[in-house]
Protein backbone atom coordinates (compact mmCIF):
# COMPACT_ATOMS: atom_id res chain seq x y z
CA UNK A 1 0.00 0.00 0.00
CA UNK A 2 2.85 2.31 0.98
CA UNK A 3 4.47 1.71 -2.42
CA UNK A 4 1.22 2.34 -4.46
CA UNK A 5 0.30 5.92 -2.80
CA UNK A 6 3.97 6.52 -3.54
CA UNK A 7 3.34 5.59 -7.07
CA UNK A 8 0.04 7.50 -7.30
CA UNK A 9 1.78 10.50 -6.39
CA UNK A 10 4.49 10.11 -8.63
CA UNK A 11 2.66 9.53 -11.14
CA UNK A 12 0.27 12.53 -10.61
CA UNK A 13 -3.33 10.25 -10.57
CA UNK A 14 -5.98 10.19 -7.96
CA UNK A 15 -5.20 6.45 -7.01
CA UNK A 16 -3.10 3.11 -7.34
CA UNK A 17 -5.29 0.65 -7.62
CA UNK A 18 -3.65 -2.77 -5.56
CA UNK A 19 -5.08 -6.09 -4.17
CA UNK A 20 -2.77 -5.26 -1.23
CA UNK A 21 -5.18 -5.16 2.00
CA UNK A 22 -8.26 -6.42 0.42
CA UNK A 23 -10.22 -8.83 3.11
CA UNK A 24 -8.40 -7.03 6.25
CA UNK A 25 -9.75 -4.32 8.91
CA UNK A 26 -7.06 -2.07 7.17
CA UNK A 27 -9.86 -1.14 4.27
CA UNK A 28 -12.62 -0.10 6.88
CA UNK A 29 -10.13 1.08 9.50
CA UNK A 30 -8.39 3.32 6.71
CA UNK A 31 -11.44 4.63 5.15
CA UNK A 32 -10.07 3.64 1.70
CA UNK A 33 -12.07 2.40 -1.41
CA UNK A 34 -12.08 -0.17 -3.75
CA UNK A 35 -13.11 -0.07 -7.64
CA UNK A 36 -13.98 -2.38 -10.09
CA UNK A 37 -11.80 -3.16 -13.24
CA UNK A 38 -13.73 -1.95 -15.91
CA UNK A 39 -12.26 -5.11 -18.18
CA UNK A 40 -12.74 -8.11 -15.81
CA UNK A 41 -15.09 -6.84 -13.03
CA UNK A 42 -12.12 -7.60 -10.25
CA UNK A 43 -12.12 -5.56 -7.20
CA UNK A 44 -9.15 -3.79 -5.92
CA UNK A 45 -8.01 -1.29 -3.51
CA UNK A 46 -7.75 2.37 -4.01
CA UNK A 47 -4.44 3.35 -2.42
CA UNK A 48 -4.78 7.85 -1.96
CA UNK A 49 -1.44 9.41 -3.28
CA UNK A 50 1.35 9.90 -0.33
CA UNK A 51 2.93 12.69 -1.24
CA UNK A 52 5.01 13.33 2.00
CA UNK A 53 6.31 16.76 3.08
CA UNK A 54 10.29 16.06 3.11
CA UNK A 55 11.61 12.34 1.90
CA UNK A 56 15.08 12.16 2.97
CA UNK A 57 17.02 9.10 1.24
CA UNK A 58 20.54 7.28 1.38
CA UNK A 59 21.99 6.17 -1.46
CA UNK A 60 25.65 5.02 -2.70
CA UNK A 61 27.39 8.00 -4.39
CA UNK A 62 26.42 10.89 -6.51
CA UNK A 63 28.25 13.69 -8.07
CA UNK A 64 28.39 17.36 -7.30
CA UNK A 65 25.26 18.11 -9.52
CA UNK A 66 23.17 15.66 -7.56
CA UNK A 67 23.07 13.08 -9.96
CA UNK A 68 22.54 10.14 -7.66
CA UNK A 69 23.88 6.72 -7.88
CA UNK A 70 22.09 3.50 -6.45
CA UNK A 71 23.89 -0.11 -6.23
CA UNK A 72 23.58 -2.48 -8.78
CA UNK A 73 22.26 -5.27 -9.23
CA UNK A 74 19.13 -3.42 -7.64
CA UNK A 75 17.10 -5.29 -4.64
CA UNK A 76 13.82 -6.32 -4.77
CA UNK A 77 12.59 -2.65 -3.27
CA UNK A 78 14.74 -0.35 -5.86
CA UNK A 79 12.78 1.55 -6.71
CA UNK A 80 11.15 2.45 -2.94
CA UNK A 81 13.73 4.89 -2.43
CA UNK A 82 13.79 6.76 -5.99
CA UNK A 83 9.59 6.73 -5.06
CA UNK A 84 10.20 8.23 -1.69
CA UNK A 85 12.92 11.03 -3.32
CA UNK A 86 10.30 11.92 -6.65
CA UNK A 87 6.60 11.97 -4.34
CA UNK A 88 8.37 14.34 -1.79
CA UNK A 89 7.90 17.94 -1.66
CA UNK A 90 11.44 18.52 -0.56
CA UNK A 91 14.05 15.72 -1.72
CA UNK A 92 17.27 15.24 0.78
CA UNK A 93 19.58 12.70 -0.59
CA UNK A 94 22.59 11.30 1.61
CA UNK A 95 25.19 9.45 -0.20
CA UNK A 96 28.59 7.21 0.76
CA UNK A 97 30.23 9.67 -1.44
CA UNK A 98 30.25 12.59 -3.71
CA UNK A 99 32.45 11.77 -6.54
CA UNK A 100 33.49 13.91 -9.76
CA UNK A 101 30.77 13.81 -13.11
CA UNK A 102 33.00 11.75 -15.05
CA UNK A 103 32.52 8.99 -12.54
CA UNK A 104 28.65 9.52 -12.75
CA UNK A 105 28.67 9.82 -16.33
CA UNK A 106 30.67 6.44 -17.01
CA UNK A 107 28.03 4.15 -15.73
CA UNK A 108 24.87 6.03 -16.23
CA UNK A 109 22.83 3.20 -15.77
CA UNK A 110 23.31 3.43 -12.03
CA UNK A 111 21.86 6.98 -11.96
CA UNK A 112 18.60 6.95 -10.56
CA UNK A 113 17.65 10.72 -9.67
CA UNK A 114 18.54 13.89 -11.11
CA UNK A 115 19.84 16.98 -9.93
CA UNK A 116 17.01 18.62 -10.41
CA UNK A 117 15.12 15.59 -8.35
CA UNK A 118 17.54 16.67 -5.25
CA UNK A 119 16.80 19.45 -3.53
CA UNK A 120 19.51 18.92 -0.81
CA UNK A 121 22.73 16.80 -0.75
CA UNK A 122 24.81 15.50 1.70
CA UNK A 123 27.89 13.26 1.70
CA UNK A 124 27.32 10.60 4.78
CA UNK A 125 29.72 8.12 4.93
CA UNK A 126 28.45 5.16 6.73
CA UNK A 127 24.65 6.50 6.38
CA UNK A 128 23.53 3.56 5.78
CA UNK A 129 24.96 1.59 9.21
CA UNK A 130 23.73 -0.70 10.64
CA UNK A 131 22.28 -1.43 7.38
CA UNK A 132 24.43 -1.87 4.35
CA UNK A 133 25.10 -0.30 1.56
CA UNK A 134 26.60 -2.59 -1.41
CA UNK A 135 29.30 -2.93 -2.83
CA UNK A 136 30.90 -0.45 0.36
CA UNK A 137 29.58 -2.77 2.95
CA UNK A 138 27.41 -5.17 4.62
CA UNK A 139 24.84 -5.01 7.26
CA UNK A 140 26.42 -4.87 10.70
CA UNK A 141 24.28 -8.29 12.07
CA UNK A 142 26.05 -8.05 15.53
CA UNK A 143 25.00 -4.91 16.21
CA UNK A 144 21.44 -5.55 14.89
CA UNK A 145 21.19 -9.01 17.02
CA UNK A 146 22.34 -7.23 20.40
CA UNK A 147 19.81 -4.23 19.74
CA UNK A 148 16.83 -6.76 19.01
CA UNK A 149 17.77 -8.69 22.66
CA UNK A 150 18.06 -5.18 24.20
CA UNK A 151 14.69 -4.37 23.00
CA UNK A 152 13.54 -7.57 23.57
CA UNK A 153 14.37 -7.42 26.90
CA UNK A 154 13.12 -3.38 27.87
CA UNK A 155 9.87 -5.26 26.82
CA UNK A 156 9.69 -7.00 29.51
Amino acid sequence: MLVGGLRAAVMGIPFMPTRAALGSELVELSGFHTVVDPYTGGEFLAVPPIRPDVGIVHAWRADEDGNVQFPWPPDHLADADVLVARASLVTIVTVEEIVPRDVVADVTERTRLFGFEVDLLVEAPGGARPGSCPPLYGEDEAWLEEHAAAAGEALL
